[in-house]
This record gives structure tokens, C-alpha cells and sequence, in this order.
């Protein structure tokens, strides 16, 4: 019956449906009470209500923190803890005013069961037990907790430019996606604003515990005074009912203190892991069975030494003994080692002849990583490289008009563990290392290390000096202005590197055949008359694949290939693709200009004397291949010359602070920059035909020999 009753009453009550769309008018209503308890005395069974209320926020503030992956899952932590410490304080005032009005007739439940049940009844326990819950608090947890916010606002804040810079710096290579740099941009902003609330905040836990302290001794104090003075109370009823009714306040209102101060503890010093607490804590703590070994023998040993708790100690040592057990069973059945290495795959033997045709293969393009790199492939493990393997193909079909062939990743247990090769076409073109458990650290203009213990190396994409530095100093190295890069990033900023300069190898007949046939949609006739043209010894196809590999390889996108086809049309029938080249470079004037000019649209150029000019275009001599390529014929100590007078000028405009452009007429143009290309370094050489119409040109320097 009474069952049936409580069922009907609690079906009565009717809750509004859409009482979570006005959390906005809650928080008002809280406030203005928060505000109200301050000035208006309540009933005990209301301070009974509100003093648990504070005890279970509490808790449950502190089980959120314990299981949050990062600090970004719990932004509005700071706004809370100032929320908290406000709703304490007010009780802590009402609570106050209660006792010393009531006096020895105060009946609050809960502070009453705290005074008599918690501490047994014993005054002098409840005034130990508080003192040492303040000094723990006070002394410990929330200075300390005081002393992360100031140094993680620090640095936080000082290393947000180098962090925003990174960022571009990452995007402009390749390495992220556009939506990616706009999340990192907003990950970075939002950690710089909660770490400097913080510092604030941690403030508030701070003086909460302060405050409680000055409040329980005013209440001792007054307590006494109002008793004995104005109520006429006896000194032992004074001492029994203020000092009691006095700590259990303490108590209740310092419990859930002491959870929002170690669960800002606890959030200041959540390090970069993306596991909640307890995960990391069994994966860091109890992963390792030889360490649960040692553990269990440690305390089976403590049992032969006088006066310990035998019993005890067997236990204990008996269950770390079967956790290392279990643990190491679980890892022999997932092949994982001592050292947390999957075990090598035992090879079998073949019971047929083998079959090698696929062997014959060859890759377009093959990344090898060492078995240390694994992880930075493996999503499973956080690895991100092949998200950015896929980001370097988009990124170069925008920039370069190519699609890159697809990207093989293959371990190699032949190579360094921290070592990856890149091959082109079945031929390593370069090797490099990363340290996979690292950040490199690059500052072009600094030449101070980024921290005491850092590896200096060389920046593998293009061979700059940098340094190997450990995720725990990442912060230091961004305040002074290094930019910080993961390992698979630097990977995938060094691939893109090599496909750029071996796009015009990657480029061959069936990607021109595609590029074509992507153009017979939309441009019939122009493909129709490419293709059908005769004139020279050159296949129509092989004709246009040699110009975009001319093209490509001196930089020059290939997005526009209209542009290029009309180009070729016109040149097909009467001139080689050596020269045909030139002719399409000319009608990309506009790209070419704006790729190598400044903003304000200025050339700096490095030109070559008329006379010298006149002597190389009269020293050309073809190389007799089918497709016209021409050399400079210049005798051998004349080329040396000009070959150090080229090395000179381009020091001095190195110097100056700018990239090295060659500008000369248009017959000379492809043989010097072969010419350069091969003694010295790829640079770029334009003709004179090739600067568009609202471009201006300024000599840096003049060659003469």
C-alpha cells in the first residue's frame, strides 16, 4: 500500500519536458540564491539540502577530471571552480550565522553527524583531523596546484606565436590540410585561454582555504564570547557546543573543498596524453610483468623481517606475482616481447617452387621506415603518417598539376630502426632518420639551442640545421621562438620535397595519356589535332609527355594544361620539343612571373652580359637526340670560368637575402640552366619573353668573363 502511494505521488509530480533549453535561467536563479544566502537566514533543513548538494558537485566535478582524455574536454573547469568556491563561501556564512544564533540548540544534521559521528564526539580529534585536512590542502595540493597554473600560463602564452607559426609553417608545406591547421589554430587559442583562466582560478582554491581557516576561528572566538556573554552559558557548555558544532562546519564545507583543489591539481598536471587517467595509470604502472615481479618478490621478502604484518604481506606479494603472471601470458598470446615490441613472425618454408613475378614490380614511388617508425604508420597507435601521405598528393595535384602515383609504405628490417629511404622508380633517391619518441626544433635565425639536452641534426627535406629535442621541453623551445615539428611531419615534408624534384621522372606516358583524356571532354577538337599531327620523329604523346617533363622539372606547374596543349599545336608540326618548350613557356609567362616575383611585382635577376650571351648562343651545339636538345659548346677553360663567376654571384645574392633568378634570352635559356643544373644547383633561369606585361625587372647583379 505505502509502495503504491509513493508510486502515485512521484507520478504526480510533472517535470517541465524542455527543463535543459533554459539551463541559462537555472544559473540566474542559482546566483541570486548563491547571493540571497548571504543575507537571509535559513532553516537548517535547508543548509542540510545545500551542504550535501556542495558535497556531491564536488565529487562529481572530481570523477569528470579523472576521467577526461585532455584539458580541452572540460574548458569551462575555470568558471566552475569560481562558481564553487562562491556557493562554499555562502554556505559557510549561513552555516555560521546558524550556529551562533542557535547556539547549543542548533540541530543541522549533517554538520551535527560530522561533529559526533566523523570525529567520534571528541572535540579535540575533530580539531586534529581539520588541522591536518587544512595543512594537507593549504600546503600541498593547492600551493602546488597554484604553482603549475603560473607555469603552464607562462609558457603558454609565450609559445603561442611560435605555435601559430608552426602551424603555417606546416600547411604551407604539405604536411596538414587546411581543416587540419584551422583545428590546430583553434586548439592552440583555446590552451592559452584555459591555462591563463587558470592561473586566475587556481587563486580562487587558494583563498577558499584561506578563508576557511580565518571563518573557523571566528566562529571558535565568537562562539565563546556570544555564549558566555550574552546567553549566560557555562565555559565547558560554550567549548562543547561551539567548538563541536565549529569543526564539523569545517569538516563538511573543507571535504568537497579538498575534491575541487586536488581535481585542479589533477587537471594542471594532465600531461599530452590522449587516454584518461586511469588508462595511462594501468598502462604505465602495471604493463611491464617484470616489474610486477620485483614488486611481488620485494614484499614476499619484507615478511622474514621482525614485526611486519606476515599475512598481509603474503597476500600483497602473491597478488602481484599473479597480475606479472597473467599480464606476461597475455603478451606471449598477442606476440608482444618484453620490451612491448611485437615478436617477428616466424617465416615458413615454401612447399612449392616460388613464385617471383611479383618481385618484377617496381614502384613508382616507395617509402622503407625502420621497425622504430612503425608506430607513426599504425593509426591504432596514433600515427598520423599516412593521412599525410594522402594530404601530399592533394596538395601537389593543386600546386604542381600532377597526380602523384600512389605512395607504398613497407618496413624494413635491413635499415636503421630510426632510418626511412625514399626510392623513385625502384631507385633510393635519399635517406634520412627521425627520432620516432621526438620533436625537431627548427630556428633559422637563432643559433642558440632550443634546451640544455637537445641532438643537433640537419632538417632532412633541405639539409638546415635543427635539433632532436623531447616532448617534454616543447614548450621551451616554442618561447624562444623555434618552431616545432612531429616526426612524421618532418617524413612528410621531406617526401613532398622529393617528389617535386623527381616530378618530371614520375611523369610518364599513361599519366599524359590521362591528363588527355580528362581534356577530350571538354576540349575535342584541340586533343583531336595534337594527336593526329605529323611533322617531327617524335610520337605526338612522347612529344608532349618531354615539355611537361621540361616543364616540371624546372618548377613550372602544369595545372594550366589548356594553355599548354594550344601551345603545342602551334609548335608540333614544325620544331622539336626542346623547343617547343620555350614556346609554351612564353604563353605561361603570367605563372612564371608571378611564382618568382615579389609582391609589389619586382624581378630581381641576376642577367648575363650581352657579349657573353652572344658567345654562348654562338657555341650551341646540338646533342643529336630526337628532341633537339642543345648544349653550350664553350671550350673547357672558358666553361670553368663561367661556371665560378655563376658560383660567385650567386654567393653574393645569397647574401643579400634573395633567391638566385637568371634572366636571358630565350635561345640561350634551357642549355644554361642545364648547364647550372648539373655544376651547381637547380636555380631558376627565365627568358626575357617569359616576363609578363606589369612586371618590373631589377638587376642584382651582371656576368662577364
Amino acid at each position: 500500500m505505502a509502495t503504491a502511494t509513493s508510486k502515485s505521488i512521484l507520478g504526480s509530480i510533472k517535470l517541465p519536458k524542455n527543463i535543459g533549453r533554459h539551463t541559462d535561467i537555472l544559473f540566474a536563479i542559482s546566483a541570486i540564491i548563491v547571493i540571497m544566502m548571504l543575507i537571509i537566514p535559513l532553516p537548517t533543513i535547508v543548509l542540510d539540502f545545500l551542504l550535501i548538494v556542495d558535497i556531491v558537485l564536488a565529487l562529481l566535478i572530481l570523477l569528470m577530471v579523472l576521467s577526461l582524455k585532455n584539458t580541452r574536454e572540460f574548458s569551462v573547469f575555470p568558471s566552475i571552480l569560481l562558481i564553487m568556491t562562491a556557493f562554499r563561501l555562502a554556505l559557510n556564512v549561513s552555516t555560521t550565522r546558524a550556529i551562533l544564533t542557535q547556539g547549543v540548540n542548533f540541530n543541522g544534521k549533517v554538520i551535527t553527524a560530522f561533529a559526533d559521528f566523523v570525529v567520534s564526539g571528541n572535540v579535540v580529534v575533530g580539531v586534529i583531523i581539520f588541522t591536518i585536512l587544512i595543512l594537507v590542502q593549504f600546503l600541498v595540493i593547492t600551493k602546488g596546484a597554484t604553482r603549475v597554473a603560473e607555469v603552464a600560463a607562462r609558457f603558454s602564452l609565450d609559445s603561442m606565436p611560435a605555435k601559430m607559426m608552426a602551424v603555417e609553417s606546416e600547411l604551407q608545406a604539405g604536411a596538414i590540410t587546411d581543416s587540419e591547421a584551422e583545428q590546430k589554430r583553434r586548439d592552440i587559442r583555446g590552451e592559452s585561454d584555459f591555462f591563463g583562466t587558470m592561473d586566475g582560478a587556481s587563486k580562487f582554491v587558494q583563498g577558499d582555504v584561506v578563508a576557511g581557516i580565518i571563518i573557523t576561528f571566528i566562529n571558535v572566538i565568537g562562539g565563546l564570547v556570544i555564549g558566555m556573554a550574552m546567553r549566560g552559558e557555562s565555559f565547558d557548555q560554550a567549548i562543547n557546543a561551539y567548538v563541536r558544532f565549529t569543526v564539523g562546519d569545517g569538516l563538511v564545507t573543507q571535504i568537497p573543498s579538498f575534491f575541487m583543489s586536488f581535481a585542479t591539481g589533477l587537471l594542471l598536471t594532465r600531461g599530452t596524453s590522449e587516454q584518461n587517467l586511469s588508462t595511462d595509470f594501468k598502462a604505465q604502472v602495471f604493463d611491464k610483468p617484470k616489474n610486477l615481479y620485483l614488486a611481488g618478490g620485494f614484499s614476499f621478502f619484507l615478511m622474514f623481517l621482525p614485526g611486519f604484518p606476515k599475512l598481509t604481506l603474503l597476500l600483497i606479494a602473491a597478488a602481484l606475482i599473479f597480475a606479472g603472471y597473467s599480464k606476461s601470458k597475455h603478451n606471449k598470446e598477442l606476440g608482444i616481447t618484453e620490451d612491448g615490441k611485437p615478436a617477428q613472425e616466424v617465416e615458413t618454408k615454401p612447399s612449392g617452387p616460388l613464385d617471383v613475378t611479383p618481385l618484377l614490380k617496381v614502384e613508382r614511388i616507395e617509402l622503407s621506415i625502420g621497425t622504430m617508425l612503425i608506430p607513426l604508420v599504425d593509426e591504432s597507435q596514433g600515427g598520423d603518417l599516412l593521412n599525410r601521405v594522402t594530404s601530399i598528393r592533394r596538395e601537389l595535384a593543386l600546386d604542381m598539376g600532377i597526380v602523384v602515383p600512389p605512395i607504398r609504405i613497407t618496413d624494413n628490417n635491413i635499415i636503421e630502426q630510426e632510418e626511412y629511404t625514399i626510392s623513385i622508380n625502384g631507385t633510393e633517391t635519399t635517406k634520412a632518420f627521425v627520432r620516432p619518441n621526438m620533436l625537431l626544433a627548427f630556428n633559422q635565425s637563432s643559433d642558440e639551442p632550443p634546451t640544455d639536452e637537445c641532438e643537433k641534426t640537419n632538417e632532412p627535406a633541405f639539409g638546415l640545421p635543427a635539433y632532436w629535442i623531447s616532448a617534454d621541453t616543447k614548450d621551451q623551445a616554442e618561447s624562444k621562438g623555434f618552431m616545432i615539428f612531429g616526426p612524421t611531419a618532418v617524413i612528410a615534408t621531406h617526401l613532398t620535397q622529393v617528389i617535386r624534384n623527381n616530378a618530371n621522372v614520375l611523369l610518364g606516358r599513361e599519366e599524359v595519356q590521362s591528363i588527355l583524356n580528362l581534356l577530350k571532354e571538354t576540349h575535342p577538337s584541340l586533343t583531336s589535332e595534337v594527336l593526329s599531327a605529323q611533322g617531327t620523329k617524335e610520337s605526338p604523346l612522347g612529344y608532349i609527355q618531354k615539355i611537361l617533363q621540361n616543364l616540371l622539372q624546372e618548377g613550372v606547374a602544369i595545372r594550366n594544361s589548356i594553355a599548354i596543349l594550344e601551345a603545342v599545336a602551334d609548335a608540333i608540326t614544325s620544331v622539336k620539343s626542346e623547343q617547343a618548350t620555350e614556346l609554351v613557356r612564353s604563353r605561361l609567362g603570367q605563372q612564371i612571373s608571378q611564382r618568382l616575383a615579389n609582391p609589389s611585382k619586382v624581378l630581381k635577376v641576376i642577367i648575363l652580359s650581352q657579349q657573353l650571351q652572344n658567345d654562348i648562343a654562338a657555341n650551341l651545339v646540338d646533342s643529336g637526340d630526337i628532341q633537339g636538345t642543345q648544349v653550350i659548346g664553350l671550350s673547357y677553360d672558358i666553361m670553368q670560368k663561367l661556371i665560378k663567376r655563376i658560383k660567385e654571384t650567386i654567393e653574393i645574392v645569397n647574401e643579400q637575402g634573395y633567391e638566385p633568378v637568371f634572366l636571358v634570352s630565350s635561345t640561350i635559356r634551357r642549355p644554361l640552366y642545364t648547364l647550372i643544373a648539373k655544376n651547381i644547383a637547380k636555380y631558376s633561369v627565365i627568358a626575357t619573353v617569359e616576363v609578363a606585361q606589369g612586371y618590373k625587372v631589377e638587376s642584382l647583379a651582371v656576368i662577364n668573363i
